[in-house]
């Protein structure tokens, strides 16, 4: 008998351990929330922390990683052929990085029953794994953020609720441009990227591409484990150090209003009254900056730079205005392609006016494109009319 009862606490004690690897392991969202270091990092980040109180393991597994050694990383990136791996690292390796950043890190605890866990630990070993861990990254419908998302669907869906997102903020482009609006250079860069596919308005969940939506949908309070101050006893709970960033942030935008205010004031200033020649620089810009939008809508993997309207205005066809400028003969082509491109940026400025484009656009395009509207105009003139003296009188 007494051998029957040793045998029986063994037993349960044995089940005990067996199941204690998923019952006693804690599972939270990390949301890294948006610091404007650099391009990529001015949007978030979102990492899954697994915290094994029995073992006394803490890991974060982060979906965002990826090697700019990588070679051609520049050109692959511009293709959509850049490859994001999974990174696993200490959770005190991860709070003191972000910490050292100045950057407030959030924490929601997820609820999972103790077979889901169990599956979703399967699911980031497997993931984990050498030949698993690289994936082709894609800015809208995989990332780290979306992994996160498709992983807490698949084994805990009572954790998410998507919400109705609010008018004016219910496509790609609207969220995105939330997240951009206080660096209107990059803003614009981005904006003169994407194509119309950004404009249409997709479901709530779509929307949790980011990392700040998905915080928002997942049904447990938001704990601060990390503030702008980096945390000597125990972690700072408030953000102290909001107004110098806020008041950074103004800054830098009423500076590039400025400047953005000044480049449209000398843009007109040389379409207007300078020599033709002047305008060679910008011709040059324009159908660089025009090659790049053809390679993107033609050629690339990123998602929704197809079906860019943008082209209308920034094209490769402004290389023929480029050696109009050096030309001291009229050429009829010369004279053609201005005449063209006066009427296509007005029927432009027209349809953009009424609406009937399918892509959004913003004000401050208007400072590069009627300046182009007008340097053909008066070139179209100018030239037509020398043409058609020389026509006359020989």
């Amino acid at each position: 008998m007494k051998h029957l009862f040793l045998f029986c606490i063994g037993l349960c004690t044995w089940l005990q351990a067996f199941a204690a690897p998923a019952d006693s392991v804690q599972i939270s969202l990390l949301t890294v929330m948006p610091r404007p270091n650099e391009t990529y990092t001015i949007y978030g980040h979102t990492a899954l922390r697994v915290h094994d109180l029995t073992q006394g393991t803490d890991i974060v597994y982060n979906w965002g990683a990826f090697d700019v050694k990588e070679p051609n990383f520049v050109g692959r990136f511009v293709q959509g052929k850049t490859d994001y791996f999974l990174r696993e690292e200490p959770y005190n390796w991860f709070v003191y990085y972000y910490a050292t950043e100045q950057v407030t890190v959030l924490e929601q605890l997820l609820a999972f029953s103790p077979e889901a866990k169990a599956g979703l630990l399967q699911v980031i070993a497997e993931n984990n794994r050498p030949e698993n861990r690289m994936y082709r990254y894609n800015f809208l419908f995989d990332n780290c953020t979306t992994r996160v998302r498709d992983f807490i669907e698949q084994f805990g869906a009572s954790n998410l609720t998507y919400k109705e997102a609010p008018e004016g903020m219910r496509t790609f482009r609207e969220q995105i441009y939330d997240c951009t609006k206080s660096y209107p250079w990059t803003a614009f860069g981005i904006d003169l990227l994407l194509g119309s596919g950004v404009d249409s308005i997709v479901s709530p969940r779509s929307l949790t591409f980011l990392p700040l939506r998905l915080k928002e949908a997942v049904n447990a309070p938001a704990q601060t484990i990390i503030s702008y101050q980096l945390p000597v006893t125990g972690y700072q709970t408030s953000l102290s150090n909001d107004a110098p960033v806020i008041a950074g942030l103004t800054r830098n935008l009423l500076t590039n209003s400025a400047i953005i205010i000044g480049i449209a004031f000398l843009l007109m200033i040389v379409a207007c009254f300078l020599p033709r020649w002047a305008m060679a620089p910008v011709y040059l810009v324009v159908a660089l900056t025009g090659c790049l939008l053809v390679y993107m809508n033609f050629f690339s993997l990123h998602p929704c730079v197809s079906h860019n309207w943008n082209l209308l205005w920034l094209n490769p066809l402004y290389f023929i205005g480029l050696v109009g400028c050096f030309l001291k003969k009229s050429y009829p082509i010369i004279i053609w392609y201005h005449a063209f491109n006066f009427v296509l940026l007005l029927l432009f400025l027209l349809a953009w006016l009424f609406r009937l484009l399918p892509q959004t656009f913003e004000i401050r395009d208007l400072v590069f494109i009627i300046p182009l509207l007008w340097a053909s105009g008066r070139q179209w003139l100018m030239i037509n009319g020398k043409w058609l003296m020389i026509k006359k009188y020989g």
